[in-house]
């Protein structure tokens, strides 16, 4: 009876993307069925039908929104045409880029099929039925939802129109889709036909996109079950020095390589459909977000918020496959680590990238990096250019918020405005100090780079044994969330008065002159040649403000995380030692000792480089949080309240990086005094205990990060700025209040 049991089959992966395809008449590239005369002849007109009906609704859509362009009441109905034409351009795209590839496809499918394992004890071996279990978890609830969203998209309106009749003995003739029509399509014989036309078009839209990420999505899934397959094989091999041994190796090797040349053909067929998604999404995503929180009539809003849900969850599927097929090959090189020599080594510049990308759009570029980088003449000029455009006009920033502060401070019709200026000049003034204290610095930062780079584990053996791969780990869990913060914050404070402009011109036809910052001008800002120049010369003022902050910030926490890698490094080769009264001990011993004694010298220098940048951090932000604290609480506008909350949690965040990785050089310089102290000392040689000794009392007093000579930097000083930040806080509230 066991025999008997039914096997899974490859179409049962393939079975919802193939099925999506066929009901728009594309389904002769993705299966061995042989059609008759009549079959074949539906399959082409469905084709056609659907393909021409969605070019014609996106030559219908974009006329409609050139034609009604300056008659808009508002700015919300260009964002609610905008996305339609969006996905429908993808989705046309999708249709011909995958279509073009067909004999591709057609190959690879046949290629998966016939790998694909065929009776019970291989589907066993390579675990079929988890894989079968992947597509109820992660396919079939995408298409649910993106069916849904497509048919209540769909029919709204047409149910709307009913509800409407049977309540007021009156029809509306509304359509799904704002579309330009040549003819009146509101009389009685046109308005279902363009109804049903409307609605087709918004399922082949939808549909071919969906189907081409599900064929993609399922495609991953067994290349997937293969490379694990061959994981757990590898994993499994006991080499004992047998022909058999070779034998098993070749032939997984073999099934290896026919899976990479797969995967392969899958980018090249797939590559460009997957740009559209991404390309597609980032409009859509904020053109719908924008919908939702724009305050749309109630009907629209669940409709939008179907169709946003729709949109995240597809970038979401597929980039949860392509990180499937990455961990997939990560635990084949895992398994295989042996037999693969040439793996790629993470670099010193991988801890370094992103600060080296945000100096170099400063144009202080020569002095982070630790290649000799030879740039042509033009290349020298547009670093210099940048570097002292971007000073000069953070500096002349500065005057004029002084200038602005100092002439408008008795006329100011609340005390709300003075706080709204003082956080800024703080923040500016504080950034400023860090580039010229830095800049200042450059020749020995730059010899300090050099020689943690030297130092820098450079083979698979030694990064294996400095655990590099954990510590790189740090730059997506602290530093990137940071970035990403301070990034959001002053591109919401650069832009915001623009949108905000833009969109009371679309709904009211005027254009209000207003600029990001307070600063005081020589000169009428308002003019029209200068209201864009100056715009642009105070987004850019903001970006070098936060922007070389930011980047010396983060070259800091970066250097911190490189000398922890040694003080742990260091701490575990001595918790590991067993002297033994050998001459070895001692050996070993003295040249951990020379590498502490480096990299206590590192950390000096560390402090003599950021210590006064480091000062300014601290000096700066309780100011700033106190002030920008007070303007969240004191009941500014809704539109206000957005921008500060984000530089509150920016500077909090900023604080608290830095406070964080002062933390992590206390722990592990500690580290060391901690494990030499654990170590079994009792069976060393005199020479070794009296080595141990004078490494346990150099080691007991832990390296800090100094911000000067006035403040040593750990988690506890993060605690005090915030507290003493309340209190001035408190103290501004109370004056405020009276």
């Amino acid at each position: 009876m066991g025999s008997q049991v039914k096997t899974v089959q490859f179409s049962h992966f393939m079975a919802v993307a193939l099925g999506l395809y066929k009901t728009m008449g594309i389904d002769t590239f993705t299966s061995q069925v042989k059609y008759g005369t009549l079959d074949r002849f539906i399959q082409v007109v469905i084709l056609h039908l659907g393909t021409w009906n969605l070019i014609l609704i996106i030559i219908g859509e974009i006329i409609y929104l050139l034609k009604s362009f300056g008659s808009f009441e508002n700015f919300l109905q260009i964002t609610a045409v905008l996305p339609c034409i969006g996905l429908c351009v993808g989705s046309m795209g999708k249709i011909l880029t995958v279509w073009n590839k067909k004999t591709q496809v057609k190959t690879i499918l046949s290629q998966l099929e016939g790998i694909f394992p065929r009776n019970l004890v291989e589907q066993e071996k390579f675990q079929v039925e988890t894989y079968r279990k992947h597509i109820t978890k992660m396919i079939i609830p995408l298409t649910v939802v993106t069916m849904f969203a497509l048919w209540v998209f769909n029919l709204y309106e047409l149910f709307d129109s009913s509800v409407y009749y049977f309540r007021n003995r009156q029809f509306q003739k509304v359509y799904p889709y704002f579309v330009w029509y040549p003819f009146d399509d509101q009389t009685n014989v046109a308005y279902p036909l363009v109804y049903l036309h409307q609605c087709y078009a918004g399922y082949v839209a939808v549909g071919s996109t969906l189907a081409t990420d599900l064929l993609l999505c399922c495609i991953i899934n067994q290349l997937r079950m293969h490379f694990d397959f061959i994981s757990r094989q590898i994993a499994e091999i006991v080499p004992k020095g047998r022909p058999n041994d070779v034998r098993i190796v070749k032939h997984l090797i073999e099934h290896h390589i026919t899976i990479l040349r797969i995967s392969d053909e899958v980018n090249d067929v797939f590559g460009l459909s997957t740009l559209y998604i991404f390309v597609s999404s980032s409009l859509i995503i904020c053109l719908t977000g924008f919908q939702v929180s724009a305050g749309v009539t109630d009907k629209d809003l669940v409709k939008y918020i179907l169709f946003l849900a729709y949109e995240l969850f597809t970038v979401f599927v597929v980039c949860y496959h392509g990180n499937y097929l990455i961990d997939s090959e990560t635990k084949l090189f895992l398994a295989s680590i042996v037999m693969d020599p040439k793996v790629k080594l993470v670099q010193f510049s991988d801890f370094m990238g992103i600060t080296a990308f945000f100096y170099k759009t400063l144009g202080i570029e020569a002095f982070i990096t630790t290649t000799q980088v030879e740039h042509g003449g033009f290349g020298n000029i547009v670093q210099v250019l940048l570097f002292h455009l971007g000073t000069w006009n953070l500096i002349l920033s500065i005057i004029g918020e002084i200038i602005y502060l100092e002439q408008s401070f008795g006329s100011f019709a609340n005390f709300l405005q003075i706080t709204a200026l003082l956080p800024c000049i703080g923040l500016c003034i504080g950034s400023i100090g860090k580039i010229l204290t830095v800049w200042s610095k450059k020749v020995q930062l730059k010899r300090l780079l050099l020689e943690l780079k030297h130092m820098f584990p450079q083979t698979r053996a030694e990064q294996e044994e400095f655990r590099i791969e954990a510590y790189r780990k740090h730059i997506p869990r602290v530093i990137l969330p940071c970035t990403a913060v301070s990034m959001a914050t002053i591109w919401v404070f650069n832009l915001y008065e623009l949108f905000d402009s833009l969109i009371n011109y679309f709904r009211y036809g005027y254009y209000a002159k207003v600029y990001p910052y307070f600063i005081w001008y020589p000169f009428n800002a308002q003019t029209e040649w200068a209201y864009p120049i100056i715009y642009l010369l105070q987004t850019h003022a903001g970006y070098v403000a936060v922007g070389s902050s930011l980047a010396t910030d983060l070259l800091l926490c970066c250097i911190i995380n490189q000398l922890q890698i040694h003080f742990d490094h260091i701490a575990r080769q001595l918790s590991k030692m067993v002297p033994e009264g050998k001459p070895n001990d001692v050996r070993h011993i003295k040249q951990l000792i020379e590498r502490h004694i480096t990299i206590l010298r590192i950390t000096t220098e560390v402090n003599d480089v950021f210590g006064l940048s480091s000062l300014y951090i601290f000096v700066s932000s309780s100011l700033i949080i106190c002030l920008t604290g007070f303007q969240v609480s004191a009941g500014v506008t809704n539109k206000d309240l957005v921008k500060y909350i984000l530089f509150l949690v920016y500077q909090c965040s900023s604080v608290f990086m830095v406070s964080y990785h002062g933390n992590v050089l206390i722990d592990s310089s500690l580290g060391v005094c901690n494990a030499a102290y654990g170590q079994e000392w009792f069976q060393a040689n005199q020479e070794y205990k009296k080595i141990l000794l004078f490494l346990l009392t150099r080691a007991k007093k832990p390296k800090t990060l100094n911000a000067t000579s006035m403040l040593s930097v750990s988690l506890m000083t993060f605690n005090r700025v915030i507290s003493s930040s309340y209190q001035f806080f408190a103290l501004v509230r109370s004056m405020y209040t009276k």
